[in-house]
């Protein structure tokens, strides 16, 4: 990781959360954590169950609490303050779009993308670009996004996910601590421990998770 090596050396007392003697990958993930980093994750837990529950009562809407609720347990594991503060500044307003191009922002896109569909925006990008088998799927599937993108770039409200929103949520927090290296056996515990869609979770759909974000990952890597 860039964040400073989350998982340097330290002791039970330090005041980052990660704990650095952790290599055995059979080991329980709360083994891999230091206490404080477990004390987090265990609140997140907790929270997700009352916040998942409400945000489930709008299936067409995006879980924007959820979603917060993730990006405050990292800021909290890195030990940075959550601020909600405003300037009382409104934003510049955008100059009016010139182009066709400029209705649209790509990151919208891409993030539509993933949510809706299991393979990588890079990857579809490639197939749509080069032609051949497959690009006709591709072109109708960044069509379809974009018109959603449009859409929100307007003001309608942001679709909801299609794509197992909490396990790839999980599994991303995984990866941001640095269990992701445990046993996919491993993996189902701490999904099991911290995940509120109520079912069990089995080792090999957690690894065919895994295997479906490392396709994205190498289709970036193949567009740099």
């Amino acid at each position: 990781m860039s964040d400073g090596g989350i998982r340097c050396t330290l002791d039970k007392q330090s005041e980052t959360p990660f704990n650095a003697d952790v290599t055995n990958s059979q080991r329980r993930w709360k083994n891999s954590l230091t206490e404080k980093g477990v004390a987090i994750l265990e609140n997140l837990a907790e929270e997700l169950r009352h916040i998942w529950a409400e945000d489930s009562k709008y299936p067409k809407a995006y879980p924007l609490s959820t979603n917060d609720l993730f990006r405050e347990a990292k800021l909290r594991l890195l030990n940075r303050k959550i601020s909600w503060s405003r300037t009382g500044k409104l934003p510049p307003v955008p100059a009016p779009p010139k182009r066709f191009a400029e209705l649209f922002e790509e990151r919208d896109i891409k993030a539509l993308y993933e949510d809706k569909f299991s393979d990588s925006y890079d990857e579809a990008i490639r197939l749509a670009g080069i032609g051949g088998q497959g690009a006709g799927k591709a072109v109708h599937k960044l069509l379809k996004v974009a018109r959603e993108a449009y859409y929100v770039r307007m003001g309608c409200e942001y679709p909801a996910p299609r794509v197992h929103f909490l396990h790839r949520q999980l599994l991303e927090l995984a990866e941001f601590i640095e269990i992701d290296d445990l046993t996919n056996k491993g993996l189902e515990e701490f999904f099991d421990d911290t995940c509120p869609c109520g079912k069990k979770h089995k080792a090999e759909a957690i690894r065919k998770l895994k295997i479906r974000k490392q396709s994205r990952s190498k289709g970036r890597l193949k567009r740099i």
